[in-house]
């Protein structure tokens, strides 16, 4: 890979990570369902011109995906920043998605692995176990729950849009977004109030937050990703991806204030050690497929 990929690859993840952040603090003041639909008005006003290219057949699955990604995916983790009490188990957790898009493809695809990435998924849920016992964790219960269920419906959209290989990805962005802008105004009606209030009372740092998460989060992390992914197998891209919980556990830290216990440096250590094992096994199985 040239180094000036090598330079996308870390703009992605530095991005990425600091929409932990990001969303935390939008999160926080404006609510989860408020906080979700502005992120996504921002991001379907800067896709709009995608919205119609879309072929009949994928409407129905763009639907699909838009509700499970854009309205239970980001509900939930806009969720779990607002009742969360530090950024880096919300990091970790994030990486759940991996091992569960492989149980997926095993259950529901008719995918088989190995002894290499059944470890790996093993190692990962124990990790996931002993963060659940970390003193500053055990505070905040209903969070990692809720992220772990983020994560399960990320995964569900990714095996989702497996099924879709030619789709326009900024087109189906673009109805990600539109989808969650209505489904997230509508429980923000339902469930929250003062939303005038928060417009009001919200600073530079409030709006810069949702502003970030959109373009930044969003467009610009994603669209680079994009980018990377159509020059690069999966497989090839994916242990890369892993430096951003490294990064957001950095940013927690050092930006957020976090005090991570031994639980979660010991848990979070062994939850990205079983995300290692089943990314770099399943890049060379992809290797081993195509020699």
């Amino acid at each position: 890979m040239p180094a000036k990929h090598l330079i996308l690859v870390l703009i992605v993840c530095l991005t990425w990570a600091y929409n932990f952040i990001a969303g935390k603090y939008g999160a926080d003041h404006f609510g989860p369902f408020l906080a979700t639909a502005l992120r996504f008005g921002i991001a379907f006003f800067c896709l709009v011109p995608f919205v119609l290219k879309v072929r009949k057949t994928e409407i129905i699955p763009f639907l699909t995906i838009g509700f499970v990604m854009g309205i239970l995916h980001f509900g939930l983790v806009f969720s779990g920043f607002y009742l969360a009490g530090d950024i880096s188990s919300l990091a970790i957790l994030s990486q759940l998605h991996i091992p569960f898009v492989v149980l997926l493809g095993i259950f529901f695809l008719g995918e088989k692995i190995g002894v290499w990435q059944t470890g790996g998924i093993a190692i990962a849920f124990l990790g996931v176990m002993i963060i659940g016992l970390d003193p500053v964790v055990l505070q905040y219960p209903w969070s990692m729950l809720i992220m772990a269920l983020a994560a399960l419906m990320l995964s569900v959209s990714h095996v989702l849009m497996r099924r879709l290989p030619d789709a326009n990805p900024l087109a189906l962005q673009a109805w990600i977004a539109g989808t969650a802008v209505l489904g997230h105004t509508t429980l923000s009606f339902i469930f929250e109030t003062g939303q005038l209030s928060t417009f009001a009372s919200a600073a530079f740092k409030e709006w810069g937050s949702v502003i970030y998460s959109a373009i930044g989060g969003t467009i610009v992390g994603h669209g680079f990703a994009l980018y990377l992914i159509q020059r690069y197998p999966v497989s090839t891209i994916n242990p890369y991806f892993l430096l951003t919980p490294v990064f957001a556990i950095a940013m927690g830290v050092f930006i957020w204030g976090d005090e991570p216990g031994l639980g979660l440096w010991v848990g979070g250590a062994m939850t990205l050690l079983g995300v290692a094992v089943i990314t770099l096994r399943q890049k060379k199985k992809a290797q081993s497929t195509t020699s």
